[in-house]
């Protein structure tokens, strides 16, 4: 078993991740490559997994999914060449990233349920907060359709040719139905094992990103605040596997 990959299993999850990221662009040069690849396998197939047991223990409490028959989609059998294809013109997304395409595929926990899923505290004089549910959107939906539109925004002079905004999810305000400021975006190319997810309000690294969703049994926006829902959440975060 690979040194990396023996310590992630091992629980130096943070740690291994940590050093991988501060490789930089080396990590792309051999034996470091395989090496990282095989860890971002593993953390994606444990995200895999703690997403199924969330998606599990929301649908017997009745959780009401707003995108009703997509809120988990698993990659497509030719997301390798669809990946490739979209990194010959736009250069290398994260190894993180990439690997969560190849693995997972996309997720949508935005839906309703009393006193899980409500909305942000400064909007209209309501009192909740917004619960920031776990949402990594299509492969496609960046890579083809925004892309495309980024494209000719170069061309016409009004966005930055040196590097593609690539959305993962909507911002805060977009989950609880309001207008926001934007996708949380990752900056590609990007030759690292993982990059910063970048939005009005947040940054941090995917993986973190993914960590800490778990960590909330999905709605990570309960962190920090006065009312969270205590049963609620260690009902969906009970047992899932730490990344």
């Amino acid at each position: 078993m690979d040194e990396y990959l023996r310590r992630y299993v091992a629980g130096e999850h943070e740690r291994v991740w940590g050093e991988l990221i501060s490789f930089g662009e080396a990590v792309r040069e051999e034996p470091l490559l395989t090496e990282a690849k095989a860890v971002a396998r593993e953390t994606m197939k444990r995200a895999r997994k703690n997403i199924a047991r969330i998606i599990g223990r929301l649908e017997k409490l009745g959780y009401k999914f707003h995108r009703s028959d997509e809120y988990y989609v698993r990659p497509a059998r030719d997301i390798k060449r669809r990946i490739s294809q979209f990194e010959s013109l736009a250069g290398p997304l994260p190894i993180s990233l990439r690997a969560w395409y190849e693995t997972v595929g996309s997720v949508c926990l935005m839906g309703d349920y009393p006193g899980l899923a409500v909305y942000h505290k400064h909007i209209a004089g309501q009192e909740n907060v917004c619960s920031d549910p776990l949402v990594v959107d299509p492969f496609e939906y960046s890579a083809e359709y925004e892309f495309g539109v980024w494209q000719d925004e170069c061309e016409e002079g009004e966005a930055d040719p040196t590097y593609f905004p690539f959305g993962i999810p909507p911002d805060l305000l977009h989950k609880s139905n309001y207008s926001g400021s934007g996708a949380y975006e990752i900056a590609v190319p990007s030759l690292a094992a993982d990059a910063r997810v970048t939005s009005e309000g947040l940054e941090s690294f995917f993986v973190e990103y993914l960590r800490r969703s778990f960590q909330w049994g999905g709605f990570p926006g309960w962190e920090g605040e006065e009312s969270v829902p205590k049963e609620l959440i260690s009902h969906l975060s009970a047992g899932l596997t730490p990344l």
